[in-house]
């Protein structure tokens, strides 16, 4: 009652939440993995790069592992000592496996793998089984995409069409990128590739903190955090670096038939009522759709020769 009490204080849309999971969970050790989970993540976990590159590296071992989070799997892939020495306070402090830090950490983990990404039956541990018979899914894939003096103007005119808005006004402002031309090779790196139903998705993970609430973790918001941060350009040419791969990896290849889009997964947004209602309350992912149109006009424009 007073964790009930706590939410609906400083959540206006906690009762819902509060309501669904208390009339679904299965017994009362279900519901106090939501409420664990849930002061864990909301609470505990600091903010800031340390814990993301953290996140970011442990999901890229566990992907070595199929993305399986079992006791054994946790114990090989040396869970307690990454995080012992992970140089976050909360994490160091960590004693054993028995420890309460230890257990939400892992709960959270197992929530994060296996939250349905774009179906019911399309999680991370699946990953392995959708991919047989195609290109198979990769991690930590670098791209470098050569640049011949493109104005900045022209880039984010493209991108700025790509409309994938659908929470926010279409004239919602976007943070100014700070540069006028871009000149050289553009290098990133993709966190994850994965191929579902004969598409092609590239998968970013994002720890941002957005608030202290499940609540707070919505699409208008994660569309804010986009837009904010220029995550649309980040989308837009991870397409580019995907639309190129499969250009020269794929045979028949039909951007139309093949590209998916980018998944943005949130994962302070992850919650156990995406396993139990097929996404249909929260779950973390923003998926923009590739506009193929866009993408195309991209690569024409990295293509084109430097003016003289």
């Amino acid at each position: 009652y007073k964790f009930k009490e706590e939410l609906l204080q400083k959540n206006s849309n906690a009762e819902n939440y509060y309501n669904f999971y208390n009339s679904n969970a299965s017994s009362d050790s279900d519901f106090m993995l939501f409420q664990n989970v849930y002061i864990f993540v909301q609470k505990y976990i600091p903010k800031g790069a340390k814990v993301g590159t953290f996140i970011h590296s442990l999901l890229e071992t566990l992907a070595n592992k199929n993305f399986i989070t079992t006791d054994k799997v946790l114990n090989e892939i040396n869970l307690l000592q990454k995080l012992q020495s992970s140089g976050i306070t909360l994490f160091k402090n960590i004693n054993s496996v028995d420890d309460e830090n230890y257990k939400n950490f892992v709960s959270w983990l197992k929530i994060i793998c296996q939250t349905p990404l774009l179906s019911n039956n399309f999680t991370l541990p699946s990953l392995e089984e959708i991919s047989k018979n195609q290109l198979s899914i990769r991690t930590e894939i670098e791209f470098i995409l050569p640049v011949n003096e493109i104005k900045i103007d022209e880039l984010t005119n493209i991108i700025n069409s790509m409309d994938f808005i659908k929470h926010l006004p279409q004239n919602f402002p976007r943070e100014s990128l700070k540069i006028s031309k871009i000149n050289g090779l553009l290098k990133g790196f993709i966190d994850l590739l994965i191929c579902y139903e004969n598409k092609y998705y590239v998968l970013d993970y994002k720890s941002n903190y957005i608030g202290d609430n499940f609540a707070d973790y919505n699409a208008t918001n994660y569309e804010k955090i986009i837009l904010s941060h220029r995550y649309d350009v980040q989308a837009a040419l991870y397409q580019l670096a995907l639309h190129r791969l499969l250009k020269w990896r794929l045979p028949n290849y039909n951007p139309k038939q093949h590209l998916g889009g980018t998944l943005f997964y949130f994962l302070r947004g992850v919650n156990s009522f995406s396993l139990q209602n097929n996404n249909s309350i929260n779950s973390g992912i923003y998926h923009i759709e590739a506009n193929c149109e866009s993408i195309i006009k991209m690569d024409n424009l990295f293509n084109s020769k430097k003016k003289k």
